[in-house]
């Protein structure tokens, strides 16, 4: 009989440190250690150039002198159309590629560009080469900034004037600093870096756009801690549970990045 209560008390016993520690699970901690955080973003994005266009002087069979993406100085014979020169009017950068919008884009009209009116824009790009006939007053090409050129970035995400960006386009990446925080979630991006290829962009869609990373300790945003005295996080350091304020490095989706954490610290990930 003592034999059977005894066993009974001992799965008694048993059975209550396992619902101990199923309803009363223990704080689990995790230790602090700094990383870079990366942020990027894909959005889509209209290319604006100082551009001036070339015309045809007369009408005839153009020969094309210079190659697209060639930088020249002012008063360049680029082309012959029939036995007529074209002449370049001031320095740049030469495009055989056009999409008949050179001379249409302004302040103006940048200003009121909103993203559901990208298609409209979305234009064909032409090519001019050596050996077909074109009129006079046609388009043929244009003359494009040696330097510096614009995106219009329509996103939601948050920036700075004077921000540094890094713009990946069909592979290949450019630094970028944001000149303006626009109405309607845009961004005004001038890219003071010019390749050939960058002639023929105009609407471009889902672009990669990388933010200069953060780097600190990396929580989760509902592990912080804000109230009007500062931010603070749950920490164990030397056995000891406590409220340690944090300096936060910045924000991006979901992640917030601190520092202010003694070395060693474990941050409370999940409470009791």
């Amino acid at each position: 009989m003592r034999k059977k209560f005894r066993i009974a008390i001992l799965v008694a016993l048993l059975i209550g440190v396992i619902c101990l520690f199923l309803f009363n699970p223990q704080a689990e901690y995790q230790l602090a250690q700094s990383k870079e955080l990366e942020r990027w973003f894909e959005a889509d994005a209209f290319a604006v150039r100082n551009e001036e266009t070339i015309i045809a002087p007369c009408d005839g069979i153009i020969e094309i002198l210079v190659s697209e993406g060639v930088r020249v100085p002012a008063k360049t014979t680029i082309a012959m159309v029939g036995n007529v020169p074209v002449i370049t009017n001031k320095a740049g950068t030469i495009s055989w590629s056009y999409d008949g919008l050179e001379t249409i884009i302004g302040p103006g009209v940048l200003m009121g560009l909103k993203q559901q009116f990208l298609t409209d824009w979305d234009k064909p790009i032409n090519h001019s080469k050596t050996g077909i006939s074109v009129y006079k007053g046609e388009t043929i090409g244009k003359l494009v900034d040696n330097y510096a050129w614009h995106l219009i970035i329509f996103s939601d995400m948050s920036a700075r004037r004077g921000e540094k960006l890094t713009v990946e386009i069909n592979g290949k990446s450019y630094t970028g600093i944001v000149r303006e925080v626009l109405t309607d979630n845009r961004l005004s991006v001038e890219i003071e870096s010019y390749r050939d290829e960058v002639a023929t962009y105009r609407v471009l869609r889902r672009i990669k756009i990388q933010k200069e990373p953060l780097f600190g300790v990396v929580v989760d945003e509902g592990q912080l801690i804000e109230t009007e005295d500062g931010s603070y996080l749950e920490i164990k350091y030397k056995n000891k549970e406590k409220r340690q304020p944090v300096r936060v490095v910045g924000r991006w989706q979901g992640k917030v990045v601190v520092d202010g954490i003694p070395q060693g610290a474990k941050i409370l990930v999940k409470p009791k």
